[in-house]
């Protein structure tokens, strides 16, 4: 049996409690990303059966993304940030709050410039040692 908890009813440990929650939201991420998967792709069925491929998502999960009532999170979110540039966009415009000072955007834009020159480069590297392999066969 589980402990009562006297103000809230029986102590399920399932839900964290709501300041937490309010904690670890970005403001207006759903709608944010709502409008660019929207003006990226459009907003009708062939939109959603396109976010599907993309993703893998289901029909409804990704009409609950497109209507803003929820937004992608983790794996799905990097799999629109690949595929749609207004996504990618709108992803940047929440990591770069409008106010932060002009330094602190500067210098997070030069460490992820690096960073993606670095993975550009370990696979330009990878597919450059195979195509020496296959034209010396």
């Amino acid at each position: 049996m589980l402990p009562i908890n006297r103000v809230n009813g029986p102590k399920s440990g399932k839900k964290l409690p709501e300041e937490m929650l309010d904690a670890c939201r970005v403001p207006d991420y759903t709608a944010t990303i709502a409008r660019a998967l929207r003006q990226g792709v459009g907003s009708g069925g062939g939109a959603a059966k396109q976010l599907e491929r993309w993703t893998g998502a289901s029909n409804r999960t990704v009409r609950s993304w497109l209507s803003g009532a929820r937004g992608p999170s983790g794996e799905h979110l990097v799999l629109l940030a690949r595929r749609s540039d207004t996504v990618l966009e709108a992803l940047f415009a929440l990591v770069f709050p409008p106010g932060e000072t002009g330094e602190e955007v500067v210098d997070t834009a030069r460490r992820l410039i690096a960073a993606a020159l670095m993975t550009l480069d370990g696979r330009e590297k990878r597919d450059g040692a195979g195509r020496s392999r296959k034209g010396s066969r």
